[in-house]
This record gives C-alpha cells, structure tokens and sequence, in this order.
C-alpha cells in the first residue's frame, strides 16, 4: 500500500484521516502537543510516557515524516508511530484535545501503598506494578495525565 502525502508529509497508509488532520493542522501552528498510542481498534492506551511531548514537524530528505522535537528550535526527533496515534492533546497553555479516538481509555490504574520502603505509592494496572513514585501526589498526577485529564 502507499503512503499517504499531505502537503509534502509522508503518512503511514494506516494512519487514520482524522488523525493526519489534526497532526498537520498542529505541524503549522507549532502547537506543543501530548500523544497517547494505543490500540487503534479499541482505543485502548499504550500508557507510554516517553517521547510523547513536544512540537510537531518533520524529517529532511525526499520523504519527509511527522517527527516530534523538543521545542520550535530543537533539531531532529523521533519519528511517530502515526498509524498507532489514539489521542493528541494540547501540553502547555491550550490543554483541549485535537483527536481523541471515540473509545480512548486506559487500562484500569489503581494508586496502592508501595512494597519498597524508598517510594511511597505504587501504580498497578490489571494488578501488575506498572511504576513506582516517591509520593502519592506523583502517583496521582501520572494517572491523571495517563488518562488525559
């Protein structure tokens, strides 16, 4: 299958119009943004916390791809896994969503006491630890923003 080319954007055939919409609508007003990758069928997150903040733009050479930098001056980045996007949030001043699949959810998180004397809060998802925090108002924040609130 082709890729699909937006204004000069190479996009993963996969990737939903919705989602090469609103990328490209952030690539040219620069926007900081927060991604969630999920399950794009279920609309299950992927809970990733790495490599999903920053300023939207894209790759030199022939076949320019979506990357995301640092910040507006930043130089290289990583490429998205667009196919794989499951919501797109503002992450500094406008914090609205740009697409949010229509059943984006998370797997169920739930704050326990830690079993480790260094850290006072454990994150558990279906009941595995998924992290740990020195305290239980870090635990709160990374829930809240896992889950996009």
């Amino acid at each position: 299958m082709k890729d699909q080319i937006v204004d000069g954007t190479y996009y993963d055939h996969r990737t939903a119009p919705e989602v090469v919409r609103a990328l490209e609508y952030i690539r040219k007003m620069g926007a900081r943004i927060r991604l969630y990758y999920g399950d794009v069928k279920t609309g299950r997150s992927w809970l990733e916390g790495c490599d999903v903040t920053g300023t939207l733009s894209r790759s030199t050479g022939p076949h320019k791809i979506p990357i995301l930098i640092y910040n507006s001056r930043s130089l290289g980045g990583g490429a998205l896994l667009d196919h794989c996007i499951i919501g797109i949030k503002g992450s500094c001043r406008c914090y609205r969503w740009y697409y949010k699949h229509a059943n984006f959810h998370t797997p169920r998180l739930k704050i326990v006491a830690s079993d480790m004397k260094e850290y006072e809060a454990n994150v558990l998802t279906n009941g595995s630890i998924h992290t740990r925090f020195k305290t239980f108002r870090a635990a709160e924040r990374y829930v809240a923003k896992m889950k996009g609130e």
